[in-house]
């Protein structure tokens, strides 16, 4: 490893929000992929380079080693992904995962970063356990709404979970869905690649999990033109009430 310039350089949030380089992870902001890049190449980043040093294709476990060279020098790291230690998501595909990982590393090093990136974290703990199915001895009774959890958030209508609420960023022109569920075992959004993802909305309203007032349920939910044009979600009350629309935006897929 050597070195030009010393020091790290100075973190603008701003910034890396403006290139969506921050990752929300159960409440707190990580620097992910892409700001480092971003970061990167603002300090004199010149070159990357990537070498598989392993993979087993049995247990999927894959090292990867790669290097940073730039102004403030050049610098090496490595790093290692397995199905244990990523996101169903991206279990299939671990040399993938670690190259993006040991980039990260090396960058950190590159830019005088310390702290830990989004996509070096493993997934997040299961909070909810499902029972399993059985066939009912009677007709079910209909099923009471699920009440918002205790930090004011809704609950997944699929599973149960907490909820990511993304409504402030997404009113700032945040490209995520405004509800996202927290558990990632959780199946109840769209297939992508052929793998489950969590359950998600894009609409704001109405709050998963909890039962609309009569007021709210006589507006008509309209979308707005953009994500950056005026967030109030309603127009006169004629039409009913426009469901959610699922689709796929996982931030913690860096590729």
């Amino acid at each position: 490893m050597s070195k030009t310039k010393t020091g790290p350089v100075s973190i603008d949030h701003d910034f890396l929000r403006s290139v969506d380089g921050l990752t929300d992870l159960q409440g707190q902001e990580y620097i992910n992929h892409r700001g480092l890049l971003a970061l990167g190449h603002l300090h004199g980043l010149t070159e990357v380079s990537v070498s598989l040093l392993s993979f087993d294709p049995e247990s999927g476990h894959a090292i990867v080693s790669a290097t940073a060279t730039g102004e403030r020098g050049t610098f090496t790291d490595i790093a290692d992904a397995s199905p244990s230690n990523v996101g169903p998501r991206t279990k299939n595909a671990t040399p993938r995962m670690s190259s993006t990982r040991a980039i990260n590393r090396c960058l950190r090093l590159f830019l005088g970063v310390g702290a830990t990136t989004a996509e070096e974290i493993g997934p997040e703990p299961s909070t909810v356990t499902r029972p399993a199915s059985r066939a009912p001895t009677s007709a079910p009774a209909a099923a009471a709404p699920a009440a918002p959890s205790a930090n004011g958030e809704g609950l997944c209508p699929h599973c149960g979970s907490d909820l990511w609420d993304n409504r402030e960023q997404r009113r700032k022109g945040g490209k995520r869905p405004a509800w996202k569920c927290r558990n990632t075992s959780c199946d109840g959004g769209k297939p992508y690649n052929g793998q489950p993802s969590p359950w998600i909305q894009w609409d704001g309203l109405p709050i998963p999990g909890e039962q609309p007032s009569a007021e709210a349920a006589g507006q008509a939910y309209k979308k707005p033109r953009s994500y950056r044009d005026d967030p109030n979600p309603f127009v006169a009350p004629q039409a009913a009430a426009k469901p959610p629309i699922e689709s796929y935006d996982d931030p913690d897929v860096p590729f």
